[in-house]
């Protein structure tokens, strides 16, 4: 702390004598309770949450299933899970969202449906923050968890890429993964495309799999699956046709 003697808080008198020891113990528990309801109202009074009303109408829908299948994997989960409490964004918006932080430019901007229906990206300084439309060194997965989520579109998902591509972003930060460039948009775009040639072209499930295991050796080659089964469903009933079902 005598390190940080610069700020204001390590030159106020209170400070020297709290560092010298001079406090009383009423003076010490005084201080030591009110840092501490501080750090409980940081979030509350310092920060504001903002994300577009597809994600707050998907959270509304679909929060409390999720929930309860992740509380389902064991008991330790779920009793990690038992005080969880979905908290409402203070600001929504439709399309996009300009943010001037004391003269730093951020867009947030609306993708879905893709990977979800209100799939974001947060674009500051040559930076594209992509949420889990990229993940480095991971097969993406296209969410199917019939009944209450069937809203991923891997079609639209590929113009989705092709859109951030086209924005040349300097740095991208996945959802999961290192950080990486643009290169990471074109793998996650090169992967999906093939799966979806495959399907069209009625190679079997599984040989699609399998072929793909061998082009990328990524983690968790099991959401594979996951991506065969959404193209399957587009070829089916057209692209998009899964979330207008599910949103009747």
């Amino acid at each position: 702390m005598r390190g940080l003697s610069h700020r204001y808080w390590g030159t106020h008198p209170f400070h020297h004598r709290l560092h010298e020891g001079g406090l009383s113990e009423f003076e010490l528990r005084t201080w030591a309770a009110n840092r501490w309801y501080y750090q409980c109202m940081l979030p509350q009074k310092d920060a504001a949450i903002i994300y577009n009303q597809e994600q707050h109408d998907e959270l509304r829908r679909k929060g409390k299933a999720y929930l309860d299948m992740f509380s389902s994997f064991s008991p330790h989960v779920a009793d990690a899970l038992s005080d969880v409490e979905f908290v409402d964004p203070d600001i929504t918006f439709h399309g996009h969202r300009d943010l001037d932080l004391g003269g730093r430019h951020v867009t947030l901007t609306t993708h879905g449906p893709a990977h979800t229906v209100g799939d974001q990206t947060v674009h500051v300084d040559g930076v594209l923050f992509g949420g889990d439309l990229l993940e480095t060194r991971m097969f993406p997965l296209p969410p199917h968890f019939p009944p209450f989520d069937t809203d991923a579109d891997a079609h639209r998902w590929l113009i989705v890429l092709d859109d951030l591509a086209s924005r040349d972003p300097e740095i991208v930060v996945p959802g999961h993964g290192e950080i990486a460039d643009v290169t990471l948009i074109h793998d996650v775009r090169d992967y999906f495309t093939y799966v979806r040639d495959q399907v069209t072209a009625g190679v079997p499930p599984e040989q699609v799999e399998q072929n793909a295991r061998q082009r990328w050796d990524w983690d968790n080659p099991q959401w594979i699956s996951f991506a065969i089964q959404a193209f399957q469903e587009a070829r089916l009933h057209g692209p998009g046709t899964a979330k207008s079902r599910t949103s009747r």
